[in-house]
């Protein structure tokens, strides 16, 4: 059984996802539909996810129906980074496969990391991070 905390916190504007336990097919889905039902009027999304106390249970063929259900959510943005932090060998692998197949997506960006502070780093160099959209115009001020 898997346990997942979503929010924000503090003035950075970053989606916090820490998750611990069995990671599948259907937890993962699980959890991008709940950032897509509570953040997904935003135009911009920066994603931190602490993933070192789970494992996942993923095969690389269930990665790409990941990949579609991702891809359907996002025409809402313009631009979403998702950083995860992570802490073994299988699944450092495994998040660099993903990282290579969301690779063509101009609007999402996936990385790895070893630590919550490079990982915060490379989210806070998203194009748009700290810029405040219109809710109507979908324009940036």
């Amino acid at each position: 059984m898997s346990k997942m905390q979503v929010k924000i916190e503090g003035a950075d504007r970053i989606v916090y996802i820490s998750r611990e336990g069995c990671i599948d097919l259907a937890g993962a889905i699980n959890i991008l539909k709940r950032v897509i039902q509570e953040f997904g009027n935003q135009r911009v999304l920066y994603i931190l996810e602490d993933a070192r106390r789970s494992t996942l249970d993923l095969s690389v063929p269930e990665m790409g129906v990941y990949y579609d259900e991702i891809k359907k959510h996002l025409y809402k943005f313009v631009e979403v980074r998702h950083a995860i932090v992570l802490s073994t060998p299988f699944e450092t692998a495994m998040g660099v496969i993903f990282q290579q197949m969301v690779s063509s997506l101009s609007v999402y960006s996936y990385a790895c990391f070893s630590t919550e502070k490079a990982a915060k780093e490379w989210l806070k160099n998203g194009k748009y991070y700290g810029v405040q959209f219109a809710q109507r115009t979908n324009k940036y001020d």
